[in-house]
C-alpha cells in the first residue's frame, strides 16, 4: 500500500465494492403475519465501503452491522421457559406471563440497558 502511495500513477485500477446483508430482526418487524415473506425479502443489502490496490480498505459503515451496532436497534422477540433459578415466569389464571425474572432477565437487562 505504502509502495502504491508513494510511487503509483494509475488512478484507474480496479476497485471492489464491500457490501453487507442486514438480517437480524428483519423477519419480525411485518406488522401483517399473513403476508407472504421469504427469507430473500427480510435481507437488506447495505453498502459498506470499497477497496482499491492504491489506497486500501475505506469504510463507511461497519462489515460485521449487527455487532458493531447492537444489532441497529432492532426490536427480537425472546422466547423462555419456567427454569428458576435461572428464567422464573410467574402467571396469572389464564395463563399469560405476568412478570418474569431470574439471572438470565438480570443478564438481558444489564446488556440492553
Amino acid at each position: 500500500k505504502n509502495h502504491l502511495l508513494k510511487y503509483g500513477t494509475c488512478e484507474n485500477c480496479t476497485s471492489w465494492k464491500m457490501d453487507t446483508g442486514e438480517t437480524w430482526g428483519k423477519e419480525y418487524q411485518f406488522t401483517n403475519y399473513t403476508q407472504n415473506t421469504t427469507a430473500e425479502s427480510a435481507v437488506e443489502i447495505v453498502s459498506v465501503g470499497s477497496w482499491r490496490p492504491s489506497d486500501g480498505p475505506s469504510m463507511t459503515d461497519e462489515l460485521f452491522l449487527h455487532i458493531s451496532h447492537g444489532f441497529r436497534g432492532k426490536n427480537l422477540p425472546l422466547v423462555s421457559f419456567h427454569n428458576p433459578p435461572w428464567q422464573i415466569l410467574q402467571f396469572n389464571e389464564s395463563g399469560v406471563v405476568t412478570e418474569y425474572r431470574g439471572l438470565v432477565f438480570d443478564i438481558i437487562k444489564r446488556t440492553f440497558t
